[in-house]
């Protein structure tokens, strides 16, 4: 059966067997990569909620990934869940004082991750503190003095870095399927988010 674009098999003894069969031979092909993700389902066999963890798929030999979901549901007998992981894009703009990470600081950003279709699965914004470390661009803070609201409005409530970028990894982390940062221009959005993840998250490698 299909609901809500997952493809469901219920009642199933070799769960693994049967994934291998539906998406066709890719035994050592793929790997599964956990996630935090979890949900629960109407078991439609015998009527009762059963809570299942999602795991990412991935075909090491085509590249593409499926979502997939595997519980047991009663002994020995299984619930297979899958579909085709379809892109999220995380469109992204931040606000700065200055035109670069290594001398300015990141004043605020906001983000919405959007599938191709305009589904939406959310939205993150923060403020952030001016870092200690950090001082400002002249010629960022003469445009601000001619945008008093816009500067209110992007330095309100403001968190730190170091509070900030770890719940956003942990955001975009909890979003279903492969994730796709957008932003325009790449070159400056881009770097201040890399720049700022790899300085205050768990995530940066």
């Amino acid at each position: 059966m299909t609901r809500g674009g997952w493809t469901e098999i219920w009642g199933e003894l070799d769960a693994i067997g049967r994934l291998e069969r539906e998406l066709g031979s890719v035994a050592g092909r793929y790997r599964l990569e956990p996630t935090e993700r979890h949900f629960s389902l109407t078991d439609p066999i015998y009527g009762e909620s059963k809570p299942f963890h999602e795991e990412n798929l991935f075909d090491q030999e085509s590249g593409k990934r499926w979502r997939v979901c595997i519980t047991e549901i009663t002994n020995g007998v299984y619930a297979l869940l899958y579909q085709v992981a379809v892109p999220i894009f995380i469109v992204t703009d931040i606000e700065s004082d200055g035109p670069t990470p290594l001398h300015n600081s990141m004043l605020s950003f906001a983000s919405v991750a959007i599938e191709a279709d305009g589904t939406r699965h959310g939205e993150f914004e923060a403020q952030l503190t001016q870092r200690p470390d950090r001082t400002t661009n002249e010629t960022t803070m003469a445009w601000w003095a001619t945008q008093p609201e816009a500067w209110a409005a992007t330095t309100a409530d403001a968190e730190a870095p170091a509070v900030v970028m770890p719940r956003f990894a942990d955001w975009v982390e909890s979003l279903p399927g492969p994730k796709v940062f957008v932003a325009a221009p790449m070159i400056f959005d881009g770097l201040w988010m890399d720049h700022y993840l790899d300085e205050f998250c768990r995530y940066a490698c």
